[in-house]
């Protein structure tokens, strides 16, 4: 358990993420298809308004955050210069590349739409219901690697309410 969270620790500090897959040889450009550069301004604006509880009359904000957030999970072709050594080439989620603060951000609203009071009003139903499937998936859990030590509590207590 010890070494567990020094390990923890020193990759949470380090910003650096373990789960990366070993780009195949059929990729031969990196981010081409890799959609956070565009989606990057949409799901930041989304989340500024979900977190401020706006909900404007044209679209949910906080649904409309779930759905981007979804979007950026896949690794597409996607990979930050760290990932892109001469020696071996990964590629990793979309929202990654968003960068460590902005990601750590955005998996919290995921959280607090789930947990937090302040949504469960009948205007963020259907964001809690999307926010909640995803946050309890193992693409979520994969997604957010080491930095999901802090929701380990949650996890648990729902795979042994849920009998998993």
């Amino acid at each position: 358990m010890y070494r567990k969270t020094i390990v923890v620790l020193i990759l949470l500090f380090t910003g650096m993420n373990c789960y990366a897959t070993e780009a195949g040889k059929s990729i031969t450009q990196f981010n081409a298809k890799c959609p956070a550069q565009k989606l990057g301004p949409l799901i930041d604006n989304y989340y500024h308004e979900c977190h401020n509880e706006m909900i404007r009359n044209e679209y949910n904000s906080c649904e409309r955050y779930v759905e981007t957030f979804k979007e950026l999970m896949p690794e597409y072709d996607c990979a930050r210069s760290i990932d892109l050594s001469v020696v071996k080439k990964y590629t990793v989620p979309a929202i990654w590349l968003l960068g460590d603060g902005k990601f750590s951000d955005y998996h919290a609203l995921i959280h607090d739409l789930v947990f937090k009071k302040m949504y469960s009003g009948r205007e963020f139903a259907k964001a809690r219901k999307e926010a909640t499937a995803l946050f309890f998936s193992e693409e979520f859990k994969r997604v957010l690697d080491a930095a999901g030590e802090e929701y380990e509590d949650e996890w648990n207590a729902h795979e042994k309410n849920s009998g998993k």
